[in-house]
């Protein structure tokens, strides 16, 4: 045996599982620390998409608005149209009459 005596052989045997528990805390802990670095990327990301979708959605409601009031815009000048064309054609009957 290369230990000199039991002694030697458990206090080496201890130093390795002292050091294997080691290592495998700081694992534990870096795999802890990935999983909430992780955690906090996809609650960001999750935020920002809301974000992004609450703009859309404002976007959305703010070009319907737009739609709606040129509509309106519009009904208002072809009315005016159709009185001006209605006055130009009794206009037109007046003089040809």
């Amino acid at each position: 045996m290369p230990y000199e005596n039991m002694f030697d052989f458990r206090m080496n045997l201890l130093l390795k599982f002292t050091f294997i528990f080691q290592y495998e805390r700081q694992m534990e802990q870096m795999r802890l620390e990935h999983a909430r670095e992780l955690k906090i990327r996809d609650d960001k990301i999750v935020f920002l998409k809301k974000q992004i979708s609450d703009s859309l959605k404002d976007n959305s409601w703010e070009r319907q608005q737009q739609i709606e009031e040129l509509t309106k815009q519009l009904k208002r000048t072809h009315d005016e149209y159709e009185i001006l064309r209605q006055k130009l054609l009794q206009y037109q009957n007046k003089k040809g009459v």
